[in-house]
């Protein structure tokens, strides 16, 4: 196993990067403010269709900043379904949260400079790796004048923004979970304290893109891939020692949920089914719920 101060020298690092994410998401939503307003030099013709998925930049920024406000006000309007899909989220993450010691007991002690090699060369798909799909996506569409590869280069930087650049960057400062290559245990929680392990942010990032993805593809391989790349961002994270499992399964429940929902109420128009994703502490333990309403 790796000795337990390997993630201190990047406790710094792990900060500027926050910042930076912080940064990156008010000025996307400054861009979604600016892009919202109609230009009154310009009306658009009663007749024009309204832009849905795939439609021009002030149709991506009047649909962020509304599934934002849709986003952050659901947990005020919980139904029974509501809470019932939130127990069940709960119980997948803690439930995987039971079984953190023994996970990275064993993936630790089955690494090897190859596993490790292969590891770090998967990282980037959980960072700045599904940026540049989503953009080669978004330019193959407009090269060959497809909307859904555009639709879905879009949906999936909304759900990019919304779910690993909103939700999880909150619930990691409130939530403070400490790494487990810190050595502090897999119960150190530590709010607004520089904690940064729960949920994870890679795997949050590459659950959301996958989700996009697979809700606009038709095809069984599109799909497994875009999951199974996604997959394998949370095996790096939990390989290399930079989060416990149950980091994982919020972080993909996140993503998944928030990338489907994204979808969703594109499709819908904006009345689809709507996801909630709301922090879960109790006394020594930490989880994720994430409900689904019809």
């Amino acid at each position: 196993m790796r000795g337990a101060d390997a993630g201190r020298p990047d406790a710094a690092l792990a900060r500027r990067l926050r910042r930076l994410t912080a940064a990156v998401v008010l000025v996307a939503l400054a861009f979604a403010v600016a892009t919202a307003a109609p230009a009154a030099a310009a009306p658009v013709p009663a007749t024009a269709p309204a832009s849905g998925s795939g439609g021009a930049p002030q149709g991506f920024g009047k649909r962020l900043l509304a599934d934002l406000l849709a986003l952050v006000t659901k947990p005020a309007h919980m139904d029974a379904h509501d809470w019932t899909s939130l127990g069940l989220g709960t119980l997948a993450v803690a439930g995987s949260a039971t079984l953190d010691p023994r996970v990275r007991t064993w993936a630790q002690d089955h690494r090897s400079a190859s596993s490790d090699k292969l590891a770090t060369s998967i990282r980037p798909l959980g960072q700045w790796g599904a940026f540049a799909v989503l953009g080669a996506t978004w330019l193959a569409g407009k090269a060959w004048s497809k909307p859904s590869l555009t639709s879905t280069a879009e949906d999936g930087l909304e759900a990019a923004i919304l779910a690993a650049g909103v939700v999880t960057p909150v619930l990691k400062e409130v939530v403070g979970r400490q790494r487990p290559s810190y050595g502090a245990g897999h119960a150190t929680f530590k709010p607004f304290a520089g904690g940064s392990s729960f949920p994870s942010g890679d795997a949050t990032l590459a659950f959301s893109v996958a989700s996009a993805f697979a809700a606009h593809a038709s095809s069984f391989w599109v799909k497994g891939t875009a999951w199974g790349l996604a997959g394998l961002v949370g095996w790096e994270r939990v390989h290399l020692d930079r989060h416990w499992a149950s980091d994982v399964v919020a972080g993909a429940l996140i993503g998944g949920a928030v990338g489907d929902w994204v979808v969703r109420r594109h499709e819908s128009g904006g009345t689809t089914s709507a996801w909630a994703v709301v922090p879960s502490l109790g006394p020594g333990a930490v989880g994720v719920e994430v409900a689904r309403s019809w």
